[in-house]
């Protein structure tokens, strides 16, 4: 089984597509297929593929296909094109509904890979709905040779384990419920998460002098976000400074938590807890989340007992609790952006890792770069990570919590089924964060290490453009961002970084294209002036 991770959202663009081909390898819920016919006369190929979506309908996160690929990822060369018309969302999912006795949802769109001229169909099979796993309804047979073969029977459950399509089986029933379970947990919990919800309100409405409900661990997230703001509001500090206590010890005990549900649950609270603060302009309390965040990443170093950067490479825990906070970092740097909160933009960058002899200027540098040792975020541990798995995850999540998006409206999102990047309000502002945190590593100051590496170059351009067009035209901005950085330093810090992300792109679809129009013209008279 790989590390390798990557985000199941549901996409289906092109950008998705070589974060999926960047994957490298098979996985439980990515399944690469060097063709498929769907033509008349192919019934075997339409019953294999029923199974196939039958599998991943059956994860709790649902799954993808991606077809016209060997099993690397590569375009496959040594078989005929896939057919276009074959991908059509719509027909797709009548196909697999012929098949199954609960709702199908497909989505497909067909790409063409930048280099090789192959076209390649990306589907991805939506988990179902209900929590129920998707039983055959039918058997699925077809004729050959003058014989039927049945590839499954009517009353059949697949799921996907490991790399194969196998039939549910007692010790994997808990994975195949596991969407039913927690919609069950979540329906025991919603009258008292209500009450507190609505307690947390009064408090809020009632102002200053009213007891209030101090936020903590254990809060759904409405109840959370209600009881932060009652305390901003009434400014009753006690229970912000509680809660970060709480969330800082909460994490020293469970970042070693190899389940993930105690550390995520804690992650989660402290991420909204500076959501809320960067929203409400509160930026005291955006400064203390930051540095329980900071401790809490620190903790496998501090632990080391010694000055250390690195803490044995090859322990892929500890690099993916240092990704999950990364994770966390780009959402929150995001909303950062869309609110124009410039100092917790550079306060969310400058998270300095190391000593004074050797150091990294921000902890996303050091993030990325233990998680590609551990082969997190790359196909052979060591090499460089491909990054845009981490903007990816960082909009599954700013999706996921709603204090992440107070200024977006989900449904103001692109609809995927058109297989393409469409503008998106927060998946453009995570890949602005992440071209800022650039601007800022590289200028840097001397005698800190100034790496940095453009996950953005993983999309389009026109996703950053406009940022980069706000810093060369607003010199407020500037001074926020780069304070006692002349413009020639900013200037030489786009080109480096626009150059970087250009070639870095062609790992991906070669989506850059160099600094052009009023940010060359910016560069341009700076670097004269200089």
């Amino acid at each position: 089984m790989t590390n390798e991770l990557f985000a199941c959202d549901g996409r289906v663009d092109d950008e998705k597509m070589y974060e999926l081909l960047g994957v490298g390898t098979e996985t439980d819920t990515l399944d690469y297929k060097s063709t498929l016919d769907l033509s008349r006369g192919a019934e075997k190929q339409k019953v294999e593929f029923a199974k196939d979506c039958m599998a991943m309908m059956n994860l709790p996160t649902g799954g993808y296909l991606v077809i016209g690929v060997d099993g690397t990822g590569a375009p496959a060369l040594d078989v005929d094109p896939i057919d276009r018309s074959h991908f059509d969302s719509a027909a797709l999912m009548q196909r697999v509904r012929s098949y199954v006795d609960c709702p199908v949802e497909v989505i497909s769109a067909v790409h063409t890979h930048n280099t090789l001229a192959r076209e390649i169909a990306v589907v991805y099979v939506r988990p179902s709905r209900s929590g129920f796993p998707a039983i055959a309804s039918r058997d699925g047979s077809y004729r050959t040779d003058n014989r039927t073969l049945t590839v499954f029977r009517e009353g059949e459950i697949f799921i996907r384990e490991g790399t194969v399509n196998a039939r549910l089986t007692h010790r994997m029933w808990p994975l195949a419920l596991e969407r039913y379970r927690e919609a069950i947990k979540a329906e025991a919990r919603r009258d008292i998460d209500h009450l507190v919800s609505r307690l947390a309100q009064n408090s809020r409405e009632e102002g200053p002098g009213s007891p209030g409900i101090a936020p903590t661990l254990e809060m759904d997230d409405q109840a959370f976000e209600n009881s932060v703001q009652a305390a901003f509001e009434s400014g009753r500090p006690m229970g912000l400074r509680r809660f970060a206590t709480e969330a800082k010890n909460a994490l020293k005990k469970t970042y070693k938590d190899k389940t993930g549900d105690k550390r995520q649950i804690a992650l989660d609270r402290l991420t909204e807890f500076i959501a809320i603060a960067i929203f409400h302009e509160q930026d005291e309390q955006v400064e203390a989340g930051l540095k329980v965040m900071y401790s809490a990443y620190t903790a496998p170093l501090d632990e080391s007992g010694v000055a250390s950067t690195s803490v044995h490479a090859h322990q892929v825990e500890t690099a993916t609790y240092w990704l999950d906070i990364l994770v966390r970092v780009y959402a929150l740097g995001a909303l950062a952006v869309r609110c124009e909160r410039w100092n917790a933009a550079r306060s969310l960058t400058l998270q300095t890792i190391g000593d004074e002899t050797y150091s990294y200027r921000s902890w996303i540098r050091h993030g990325m770069v233990e998680a590609a040792r551990a082969g997190i975020l790359s196909p052979k541990a060591g090499e460089e990570a491909r990054g845009g798995v981490v903007i990816s995850l960082a909009l599954e999540l700013s999706t996921k919590l709603a204090a992440l998006h107070p200024d977006v409206l989900l449904n103001e999102t692109p609809d995927q089924d058109a297989g393409r990047s469409a503008t998106d309000p927060i998946l453009d502002s995570i890949c602005q964060f992440d071209i800022l945190y650039c601007l800022i590593a590289a200028t840097a100051p001397e005698g800190r290490r100034s790496e940095f590496y453009p996950s953005s170059a993983a999309f389009h351009q026109s996703r950053v453009n406009p940022i980069l067009e706000r810093v060369v035209r607003n010199d407020e901005i500037r001074r926020f961002l780069f304070p006692g950085i002349s413009d020639q330093a900013v200037a030489e810090a786009i080109s480096g970084v626009v150059d970087a992300a250009a070639s870095e792109s062609w790992r991906y679809g070669g989506f850059w294209h160099g600094v052009q129009g009023s940010i060359e013209r910016f560069v341009d008279s700076n670097r004269q002036e200089g």
